[in-house]
């Protein structure tokens, strides 16, 4: 449920990872549970898990936000898994951090495998090395990086992207519903670049890994681009930069409640300004419940991104 959680570690250990994203749920059973400012993504799991009776078998979750740390408690009462580890992720990313994430890394391979095998570790890093090579070779749509987190080398979604969208756009968000990209294009409008929890960030290759592999993934987590609960967003900000001639706009899809996003979108909001580049902030409870509005704001974006066009002609 967090991207902080390394695949590399848990296909090393013989599982298959797999992230836990269902697809929107009107919260009927999790209102029992949860309040209702709760992270609406984590409700969206919870429901549906309660709705068809879900009980699996290892569940790892992390400290990467408040609410995912209170489902650590409320997983347990449930009986929703047989078995949860709970990784421990450092708030900043020094020297200090990153040692103490591998300790933390290594603690969950055993965990997983019994034991520390650094060979079968540095082969996986390896496999998925070559994963990402090929994802961004071939040039997948954006969702192809739910792919690279399951080990495989293409994704079960139907790769059916129009080739001449009529605007391309970066999406940035936490977690959001993998349909609102499809209701994006059904609006003409192409996610050239995820940022988000699992976005193009898990596509940079891990490097300089044989000699001390938890270390160097330790390090590759922690200091790629930002997660929205760090305050540090220059990567984020260069990577718009250097993505801009390919993009029309950012759309900032927020959850409502999650703090960190909404807090930081309004900073964010204004460097893309100065940037030339039109923004959209869309706020959803997961559900994707009020598409008539969402339609509504997306046309009269890309309405806009057309006139610039004129403008500059």
């Amino acid at each position: 449920m967090c991207s902080y959680v390394p695949p590399e570690i848990i296909s090393a250990s013989g599982f298959e990872p797999l992230p836990i994203i269902f697809p929107p749920l009107y919260p009927e059973r999790t209102d029992e549970v949860y309040p209702k400012y709760f992270c609406p993504y984590i409700r969206n799991v919870n429901e549906y898990i309660l709705r068809n009776g879900l009980n699996l078998e290892k569940i790892i979750l992390t400290d990467g936000c408040d609410s995912s740390k209170r489902i650590y408690e409320c997983w347990k009462e449930l009986g929703v898994s047989n078995s949860i580890y709970f990784l421990r992720i450092p708030f900043n990313s020094d020297e200090n951090s990153v040692k103490y994430f591998a300790t933390e890394l290594k603690e969950l391979f055993k965990d997983l495998n019994g034991g520390i095998e650094t060979e079968k570790l540095v082969k996986t890093i390896d496999f998925y090395n070559s994963l990402r090579d090929k994802i961004r070779r071939d040039g997948l749509n954006p969702l192809s990086i739910f792919s690279l987190l399951t080990g495989e080398a293409y994704t079960n979604f139907e790769n059916n992207y129009d080739h001449n969208p009529q605007v391309k756009v970066y999406l940035l968000s936490s977690m959001f519903p993998l349909d609102f990209i499809k209701y994006l294009h059904s609006l003409g409008v192409e996610v050239a670049y995820i940022d988000s929890c699992f976005g193009g960030n898990l596509l940079e290759r891990v490097e300089n890994y044989h000699k001390d592999p938890f270390y160097v993934i330790s390090e590759y987590y922690l200091k790629r681009t930002a997660c929205v609960r760090s305050l540090g967003q220059e990567k984020r900000i260069e990577n718009i930069k250097r993505l801009k001639e390919n993009i029309d706009g950012v759309i900032i899809y927020t959850l409502k409640f999650c703090d960190p996003l909404i807090y930081q979108s309004a900073r964010l909001r204004e460097i893309i300004k100065t940037l030339n580049l039109p923004v959209l902030t869309i706020e959803d409870d997961y559900t994707l419940g009020n598409k008539g509005q969402i339609r509504t704001r997306v046309e009269a974006f890309v309405e806009m991104i057309y006139e610039r066009r004129k403008v500059s002609l």
